[in-house]
């Protein structure tokens, strides 16, 4: 896990400043969404072809 002190550094780059609590939170749900992207990624999901352009009947639109 990256320490508060090397997130506050990434976050703090361009000036906005955050209290220590706002990054132990900012930091779980980084690592929330990591873990849910690598799970997907596990299960193969990435690898199917990507339905959300299709048309009404299920046809590729246009």
């Amino acid at each position: 896990m990256l320490s508060i002190e090397h997130c506050r550094k990434k976050l703090e780059k361009y000036g906005k400043k955050y209290t220590d609590e706002e990054i132990i939170e900012i930091r779980e749900i980084l690592y929330r969404f990591a873990t849910c992207q690598l799970k997907d990624l596990k299960s193969g999901r990435y690898d199917k072809r990507n339905n959300l352009h299709k048309g009404i009947n299920g046809r590729p639109s246009g």
